[in-house]
């Protein structure tokens, strides 16, 4: 287990979240932030190697609502769209000297890497974005990643309650 990976595990076992069987449940948007706060808290530290979280779920999951909250524990104040069409927004956080990348890769063709969607994802500067700042990855590509860390959200329907169930790699 990775030393990023142990860091974010802490907060499945965290008594100020609603856990159960290694998925946390948040019951609200103020739940979802929180969380999201305790995410930067804990994973983007100053001075911390360029990290990479994939979030995965189906389309209106929860995602961008959390990585908002990640992103906003910095930038309280800032606006946060989502990069569906750009692909990727950047973040500049002076708070740890280095940028978050937000990046949605549900327009790139396919799951997994191939010429087409490989040749997009340089042309957006993707490939630099990782290895400089931190990257917050919607609908990642198999493919992509040495070390991923995979948050699995999905929206139980009848009470309307966002599960987060933490995985290694890319489901």
């Amino acid at each position: 287990m990775t030393d990023k990976f142990r860091k974010l595990n802490s907060l499945f076992t965290d008594s100020r979240f609603n856990v159960k069987n290694s998925t946390v449940i948040l019951k609200s948007v103020e739940d979802t932030n929180e969380f999201g706060a305790k995410i930067a808290e804990v994973m983007f530290a100053q001075d911390q190697a360029p990290t990479q979280l994939s979030f995965c779920g189906e389309m209106g999951s929860g995602k961008s609502t959390l990585i908002t909250a990640i992103i906003q524990y910095f930038l309280p104040k800032i606006n946060v769209p989502s990069p569906s069409f750009s692909i990727m927004n950047s973040y500049d956080i002076p708070q740890i000297n280095r940028q978050i990348h937000h990046c949605d890769l549900f327009r790139i063709k396919g799951r997994t890497l191939d010429q087409d969607n490989l040749e997009e994802l340089y042309n957006i500067g993707f490939f630099e974005a990782i290895k400089s700042g931190h990257c917050l990855v919607e609908w990642p590509i198999n493919g992509i990643y040495t070390d991923d860390i995979c948050l699995n959200l999905s929206q139980n329907e009848s009470n309307n309650q966002l599960q987060i169930e933490l995985s290694r790699g890319i489901l």
